[in-house]
């Protein structure tokens, strides 16, 4: 019979204070472990076990339990995965390195002043020797692979063999018979074909069956006590995905694959794809998988009961909803929802008995947020989710890990305080202590999810504008030497502008980010074949994203001032071309179309337009060449679209989903990279007779963002969660347009045709204070 927590709840002692501020009553307790907890260790012991690098302690008893290691002092312990069986029995598949390095002299040709020497260098280069092993806690030893990177050569360190070795799984059976998966990758490196450079020229990865088999040419190495077993992958390989831990959070990663129980079998539950993409299940004695989930994102995990019913739990990510497959077969699964939008996209889960527990993180809007539990039995819900953690004046419940002894023994951990990574814990006697702790709606707006949003802002950049023009070497250019050009720019201010809006799943922000992809496209294609065509044709910001927020930015303002050429540059031309300086007058426009997951880090597509003057400097390379020559550096007014590919953090987008209140200084930045595509009057180049003339071109640009400064935020609960932000800060923004390099000389199979490459040299660095102000709501 399944825990009823309401009827628990009714028999807790009432809490004196206002229902509408109960916010969590769940006891806490002194920290057992230190720093970040990485995951429980799955027990069926009578302690809850936690593994920290090669120790596994018992959080109950606070004694070590195992601690892995090799037989062999000089094997230091890598990387591993452990499961524990009945009574007292502990298996853990473990890689274990041993570092070598060596150390030798080599003569190098170095420049002082205008002579070169020969010198010796000492040079210390590492290599490892990797192991891959079974080891348990009755002294029990299996070495499974042992490999061995090739010694370096003092003639090039990089050439060679080197191989990394991974345990993606380990468990125990209920009859203490242990199974892992593992693989072992190697990499050989060969001498390249050109200039000395070195590439890798074969990438082989060998997996060997293990446990009576023999080598295969199958997918992955299966050790087990049990019996010899076959396992092929039915669908990719498994891929550790990064959980809902969060970018960076290496303590708490979703493991590589899952292991459940079918009928005593060992089974496994594995995702093929490091995104949105499908969960599957696979028995290792079977030849062919069963997708059970078409599309999951985030954390999933997998529990079997001891009554024989499998449950995958999954993040859905178009409809951002937590879900349960389950199955008593592994081949029909029956799917229901969990929760509603914006649930269990963190999540952890736990088995007693006959039942399992869902622990996950929920958000209905900034003043309801936290965690919720949920109770599954015989295959079916069998207690609907309750709130035991809800916060409002701050975001809580990130980064959840649970686990639940054999005797009930249960503990739980999250981020209390997500901005400031607070860790809390609670332990208790048995999961049904968790009915006194349920935390009751408060009868008001904010107990619903809210299904509209707004962030709109606008303010100012006043800017101060340097422009640099680098100039080819005179190596490139014939030993000819190019002046730069001089720019003399006018402060600007530049309006700026911000939008992130949605109703009902509609949102207004995603009309404008598809409005700019589109241009961006039209763009690629006018300079571009069938094939870029092709490609931008596909694009659709809400297939591309699922599960993300869209917000949209623009910085638009106008320029003024001159550019006056430097000595050695073509000043031929027609018209306004044919003069040493040229005016600036542009409009300068930025729009951003980003695209924010569930951290807020925002990616996306910037599409900046501008004018200037510029020098392009010129290579051309005849039919049936395959060497450039330089052929003259012109001064043109030169339209530049650059399209960009970005990604970055802004603590207001965080604050402005999560919190309620912020004061306080924040540190943003961005980084962008992708094409600049230039057009501008006619070039002839010079000496290089029958060419076509000139009048377009692309090239690379780059650019790096930094945010500094004060951020105030604040909304208010009586006004359905209405606010405001103001942030005085300081912005600098620095790029490159371009690569005045000589192009590299092209293979003979490329050189049928004529070919010209053109390319500006320009540094530009933007900065000055800035100051917008916005509402949320």
């Amino acid at each position: 019979m399944s825990v009823s927590w309401q009827a628990h709840a009714q028999e807790a002692e009432e809490v004196e204070e206002d229902e509408d501020e109960v916010e969590m009553t769940i006891p806490l307790v002194q920290s057992p472990v230190a720093g970040e907890p990485k995951r429980f260790v799955p027990s069926r012991w009578g302690d809850v076990l936690y593994r920290d690098g090669a120790q596994i302690t018992s959080l109950d008893t606070g004694k070590e339990v195992m601690r892995l290691a090799d037989q062999d002092a000089e094997y230091g312990f890598s990387q591993g995965s452990c499961h524990s069986g009945d009574k007292t029995f502990m298996g853990c598949g473990q890689v274990s390195i041993q570092r070598n390095v060596k150390t030798f002299e080599v003569t190098e040709t170095r420049k002082v002043g205008n002579k070169t020497k020969q010198v010796k260098v000492t040079k210390k280069v590492s290599y490892n020797y990797t192991r891959v092993s079974f080891i348990d806690n009755d002294g029990t030893y299996v070495r499974l692979v042992e490999v061995k990177d090739s010694v370096p050569s003092p003639s090039d360190p990089a050439l060679g063999t080197r191989y990394r070795a991974v345990v993606h799984g380990a468990y125990v059976d209920k009859e203490n018979r242990p199974t892992m998966l593992y693989a072992v990758n190697k990499t050989v490196t060969t001498p390249g074909k050109k200039k000395g450079q070195y590439n890798v020229q074969s990438t082989t990865e060998e997996w060997i069956w293990r446990g009576g088999t023999g080598p295969t040419t199958d997918d992955a190495k299966l050790y087990s006590q049990a019996a010899a077993q076959k396992f092929t992958w039915g669908a990719g390989s498994p891929i550790s995905r990064e959980s809902g831990a969060g970018a960076g959070h290496e303590t708490r990663v979703n493991p590589r694959l899952q292991f459940v129980e079918l009928n005593g079998e060992v089974c496994m539950i594995y995702a093929s794809e490091g995104g949105p993409g499908p969960l599957h299940f696979q028995c290792a004695n079977q030849a062919t998988h069963v997708e059970v989930v078409e599309e999951a994102m985030y954390d999933f995990r997998a529990e079997a009961d001891k009554e024989g019913w499998l449950y995958v739990f999954y993040h859905e990510p178009t409809e951002e909803t937590a879900k349960v497959a389950s199955s008593k077969d592994g081949r029909q699964w029956r799917h229901a929802l969990v929760d509603t939008k914006e649930s269990g996209w963190q999540m952890d889960t736990a088995v007693h008995g006959d039942q399992v527990y869902l622990l996950y993180y929920y958000f209905r809007n900034s003043f309801n947020k936290g965690l919720k539990v949920a109770t599954f039995k015989g295959g079916a819900i069998a207690q609907d989710p309750v709130t035991i953690v809800r916060r409002s004046e701050y975001n809580t419940g990130w980064y959840p890990s649970l686990a639940i002894s054999a005797n009930g023994s249960m503990w739980m951990t999250w981020w209390d305080n997500v901005l400031e990574k607070t860790r809390v814990w609670s332990h208790l006697k048995h999961p049904r202590e968790m009915g006194a702790h349920v935390v009751e709606d408060t009868g008001g707006w904010e107990d619903g999810y809210k299904n509209w949003a707004l962030q709109a802002g606008a303010g100012g950049w006043y800017t101060f504008w340097n422009l640099v023009d680098i100039a080819p070497s005179t190596e490139d250019t014939g030993n000819l030497e190019l002046d730069p050009t001089e720019y003399t720019l006018d402060q600007a201010l530049l309006a700026a502008t911000s939008l992130e809006a949605e109703f009902m799943g509609w949102s207004l922000a995603m009309s404008y980010a598809q409005s700019i992809i589109d241009d961006a496209k039209d763009e690629l294609n006018e300079a571009g074949g069938e094939n870029i065509q092709r490609l931008t044709g596909s694009i659709k910001v809400d297939k591309l994203f699922p599960g993300h927020d869209v917000k949209v930015q623009f910085v638009y303002g106008k320029y003024e001032g001159t550019a006056t050429a430097g000595a050695g540059v073509l000043l031929n031309g027609s018209g306004a071309n044919n003069r040493a300086q040229l005016p600036i007058d542009t409009n300068y426009v930025d729009a951003q179309a980003l695209f924010l997951n569930k951290w807020r880090v925002k990616y996306g597509l910037a599409l900046t337009r501008y004018e200037l003057p510029m020098v392009l400097h010129t290579w051309h390379a005849p039919a049936e060449s395959e060497a450039y020559f330089y052929t003259g550096s012109f001064f043109r007014q030169t339209s530049v679209t650059d399209i960009k590919a970005l990604a970055g953090y802004s603590t207001l987008d965080y604050i402005s989903k999560y919190e309620n209140y912020y004061s306080g200084l924040f540190f943003d930045g961005y980084l962008d990279a992708g094409v600049s595509l230039l057009s501008f009057d006619e070039i002839q180049l010079q000496g290089a007779p029958g060419a076509d003339p000139e009048s377009s071109s692309f090239t690379f640009v780059g650019r790096t963002t930094v945010h500094v400064g004060y951020l105030l935020f604040s909304r208010w609960k009586g006004a359905r969660g209405l606010g405001f932000y103001l942030r005085p800060a300081y912005l600098a923004e620095g790029s490159f347009v371009g690569l005045p390099t000589k192009p590299d000389d092209r293979d003979s199979d490329n050189a049928d045709d004529a070919e010209t490459r053109i390319t500006p040299g320009l540094l530009s660095v933007r900065h000055g204070p800035w100051f917008d102000l916005g509402i949320v709501w």
